[in-house]
Order: C-alpha cells, then structure tokens, then sequence
C-alpha cells in the first residue's frame, strides 16, 4: 500500500520581509513529497504560495484568531488570545504530522511549537555575541511598577521572570503576568526561545551563542540560511546581459561604478544620520564619478528618507549621481544589487550575510557609539572595517587592489564558516532534518 505523505503546516499569517525564506522551505519540503498547508489572513501571501508546486496549498485562518492578533497589546483581549490559540493548536495536532514556524515568539507559534513536532529557523545577524545580546536585553537598573512581580520571582515563583545569562530580561510586567498564567514557559522572549523542538541557526559561532544565552545545545541544528540558498547560485547565472538589463530596468547607469549602500534602520538618531552622511561625504570625495545606491529598509520613516534625500541633493551639489530605494523586492533584487556594484558599504545590515555568501567587496564601518549592533561586522571579520574617515579613504582604495581583494576574499570564506554557511543546503538540510524527526517519530509511536 502506497505510504501516506506527511503533512506540514506553515502558518504564515501575514506577510513580512523576514518571512521570505519560509517560500523557499516551503517549496523544498513540497518537491521532497511532503504535503504543506500554508494557513495565512493575506491575501499577499495567498497570491505568492498558492501556485507555486501542487503539494502547497493555502487556506484562510480562522476569524477569530485574526481579529484577537490584531488586539494582542490589549490587556483585555491578550488572556483570550492565549485560549483561542492552545484550543486552535490542539486541533491542529489531528490534522498535521509537523510545524514549520516563523522566528517568533506570537502565542499561536510558542501554542502551535507545544502542540506539534515544530521547527523554526534563525536568519539574521542577530545574538552574533552572547555578552552584547545579555546587555541589550537586560535590565540594568530597577524601574518603577515592577516590585510585585520583583517579589514574586523572588519569593513565591522563583524563575517566574526569564532571564537572559542568569540576569532578568526587560519585560512589561502585566503582560509578562497574562502569558505566564496562560502557559509560556520558555526562558525569555528572545527569538528562538519559542516552543519549538528544533531550531536551525546559519552558522557554529550563533549555536553557541544560543547555547551560552541558555538554549539547549541538542535542540540546535547548524544548516545556514534557507532564504539565501537559491540567491548564491545568481552569482554564476547572472552574466553581463542580464547586468544590463537590470539596470536599465531599474534606472542604473550602464557606464557608471556603483557602489551601494544598505542602511538598516527603520528610524535614524542625529548621531546615526551625521555617521551616514560622513560616510557618503568621504566617499562622494573618493569617487567622485561613482553613482551610489541608498538602499532603505522598507519601514523607514519618510521624515528620515527626506532628511537624506536633502542632506545628499545638497552634498553632491544636485547631480543625478544617486539614487534612493525605499521599496521591499525581494532578496533576488538585492543580491543582483549587489552584484552591479563595485562595492557594498554598510555597518549592521543582516544583508552582509549575502554579501559574503556572493563574495561581494564589502566595506563596514563604526565611526561613532550608536547603540545598534555597531560591532557586528568587526566581529564577524568578514569585510573591511573602518572606524574613521581616513580608514574609510584607505578601504575604498582596495578596490583597486587585487592583493587586498584576494585577502578579504579569504575573510568572507572564514567568517561564513563561523557565521553563515554558505554551501546552498540549508533547504535540503531542513528537510531531511524534519524527515529524520518524523521517521523517529513513527518508530517510537510503533514500540
């Protein structure tokens, strides 16, 4: 008798750029004959995944739970939300063999993660070091309103509050209150703390970074970054006519060098828009016949873009040497960015990954004291940081250079080792991982 295929949910409720990747897992898991329900409110999502393989399917989650998410911040609706959400995932568990769930601590994740065998995926440049991550997201002095909650961990729940290395996580404390009642257990609500059984992270070095921030080591799985695998392939498809082509469709020069800039921040400080535009201004000096890229998160405030599009007019005098991209394209846009352009300049941009993935000149650089991940790339080694202008001129000038280029080359190769593999697997890796937990699985069910 031919064998049932396994079914996988995805509850993908609404769209978001960090959600990209799941398509790719999606898709993965479909070719290896896996069944996959994409349950969703969107109709964005429902238009990008209902046709894409004929194992993929997508339906509409039910009402109720998408007018309680859109309440979630509310005292009021946030204890129902936890009960529609256990009673939804419980069903779920009668209809489903598996759980693909996005990084997220949302109660239906952390309910659908308890409920079902459940994996989730860690993609981005964050908790790179388990010090800075204690630091960023622990308390560092006492605050007003917390003492009831202070006198409860300490006295008749210990453990009540999580904690971050042993320290007490920020929190808001009635919130903290309802989800603990309602069931949430896990350590803190860092992303990956959720309830998932496996977690799959992009390199060795952010494993044991989780394992110090007190995940469990055997419940951490090294395969790189899913949304990227098919992205590396680009660099070798992706020849002179399609380059022109590109630009041309996306109003570049055809005879211009391009250099690129990925700003990460959906909201700039005065002191991260004067590091920016010193930046620019140094470079603008350098390369005085280069075109550059400003390319915005797809958040970003307009007050902000405003500012940079007059700070620029004004720095380079009102000539069309720039251009400004605030719109979202896809991962497949950026990479083919990346790839028209002589150099990526950038300080926290998870994008980096993808920079070295492709092997793209990548400057990084930390001129003043931001507060937002402004050692990363130091860190990561995989680019050629800069703390000031005159490190910044000497970087540029490597471009020119093929002893440096071949150097950095080197770096990118060991930092993606450490950080972000790069071998175009971690699809595959994801599937036979969900394949082997599900046969063990069977085997204990059958004993």
């Amino acid at each position: 008798m031919k064998a049932k295929r396994k079914r996988i949910l995805l509850p993908l409720l609404y769209p978001y750029y960090l959600f990209e990747y799941l398509e790719y897992v999606a898709l993965h898991l479909a070719e290896k004959g896996f069944v996959v329900k994409v349950v969703t409110f969107s109709e964005e999502v429902r238009t990008q995944y209902e046709r894409i393989h004929d194992h993929i399917n997508v339906v509409n989650g039910p009402f109720l739970l998408r007018a309680l998410l859109g309440r979630s911040g509310k005292v009021y609706a946030r204890p129902f939300l936890w009960v529609v959400s256990w009673v939804w995932s419980c069903i779920q568990k009668r209809r489903y063999d598996f759980v693909i769930l996005p990084w997220d601590n949302k109660p239906i994740w952390y309910t659908l993660g308890k409920c079902l065998p459940s994996l989730s995926s860690h993609t981005t440049t964050e908790f790179m070091n388990a010090k800075k991550t204690e630091e960023k997201y622990t308390e560092t002095e006492s605050r007003r309103g917390t003492r009831v909650v202070k006198f409860i961990d300490s006295y008749l729940w210990r453990g009540f509050l999580p904690r971050v290395g042993g320290s007490i996580s920020k929190y808001r404390p009635l919130r903290l209150i309802i989800d603990r009642v309602c069931g949430f257990h896990a350590k803190n609500y860092l992303g990956g703390f959720g309830g998932s059984h496996i977690f799959t992270v992009t390199g060795e070095a952010i494993r044991e970074n989780y394992v110090q921030l007190g995940l469990r080591k055997k419940q951490i799985e090294v395969v790189g970054s899913p949304g990227y695998d098919r992205l590396i392939r680009v660099r070798d498809t992706f020849q002179d006519e399609d380059q022109k082509r590109f630009k041309e469709e996306h109003g570049l020069p055809l005879d211009q060098e391009i250099i690129t800039f990925f700003l990460s921040p959906s909201t700039f400080s005065d002191i991260q828009k004067k590091e920016v535009m010193e930046v620019v201004g140094t470079l603008s000096k350098e390369k005085p016949t280069a075109f550059f890229v400003l390319k915005f998160h797809p958040k970003t405030v307009l007050e902000d873009i405003a500012f940079f599009k007059d700070a620029v007019d004004g720095l380079l005098q009102g000539s069309a040497q720039y251009k400004i991209v605030t719109d979202f394209s896809g991962d497949a846009y950026n990479a083919k960015l990346m790839l028209v352009s002589s150099c990526l300049v950038q300080k926290q941009c998870t994008l980096g990954f993808l920079a070295m993935m492709l092997r793209v000149p990548m400057i990084s650089y930390n001129f003043y004291v931001t507060d937002y991940e402004d050692d990363m790339y130091e860190m990561m080694n995989g680019s050629w940081h800069v703390d000031s202008r005159q490190g910044l001129r000497e970087a540029i000038s490597f471009l020119e250079t093929p002893e440096k280029q071949n150097e950095l080359l080197a770096m990118q190769k060991r930092a993606c080792e450490k950080y972000c593999l790069d071998g175009g697997d971690a699809c595959n890796r994801i599937s036979r991982i969900v394949a082997s937990h599900l046969a063990a699985s069977s085997r204990r069910v059958v004993q």
